[in-house]
């Protein structure tokens, strides 16, 4: 459950624990959390309760990094490069309710990344990952194959709606962090 000032978001079939939220953001109008592994990575369902808002519309987007593994252990690199999709509506339904967009692990969509080069690649791994994982890439073809892989890192939510007594628009912005590593 996350909650602003004006709304409360329920995410039904992922399982979020409330300690994970961020606490002390700047922005009231944007929440962060970290979803837990093991879990689903994309709500079925999302659920929006408010008193005085109305005209609620949401949309969703997502965003892949490129991590590195070796044998279990992965190094993220999910303060460069990435690929962020477009806005998609999610499906109104009844009560509050909005159905999510279903992406699993594997889907297509999830597997976009910008071109690198080999060289930018080694730059990056050594400073973020350290010397030692610069060695995993000796044989490296591209970010689709072992010892890389692309990975969903985020997932945005955007909450539109209006205040029923003052006609003022209100968006809220959730972002959801995802666990990485295949």
């Amino acid at each position: 459950m996350v909650k602003f000032e004006d709304m409360t978001v329920t995410f039904k079939g992922m399982a979020i624990d409330s300690q994970a939220l961020v606490d002390g953001q700047a922005n009231a109008d944007e929440k962060a959390f970290t979803a837990w592994i093991g879990y689903k990575l994309t709500p079925a369902l999302v659920h929006i309760q408010s008193d005085h808002l109305n005209h609620i519309t949401l949309k969703e987007r997502f965003e892949t990094s490129l991590t590195l593994m070796n044998d279990g252990q992965h190094c993220d690199l999910t303060h460069w490069k990435h690929y962020l999709s477009g806005w998609r509506k999610l499906t109104t339904l009844n009560g509050g309710n909005y159905k999510g967009i279903d992406l699993p692990f594997h889907d297509p969509q999830t597997q976009k990344f910008p071109a690198i080069t080999k060289d930018e690649l080694k730059q990056q791994i050594e400073n973020h990952c350290g010397a030692e994982w610069v060695a995993l890439l000796e044989n490296y073809k591209n970010v689709f194959t072992e010892p890389c892989a692309v990975s969903l890192s985020k997932i945005y939510i955007c909450i539109n709606a209006r205040d029923e007594h003052t006609g003022k628009a209100v968006v809220r912005n959730i972002v959801i962090n995802t666990p990485m590593g295949d």
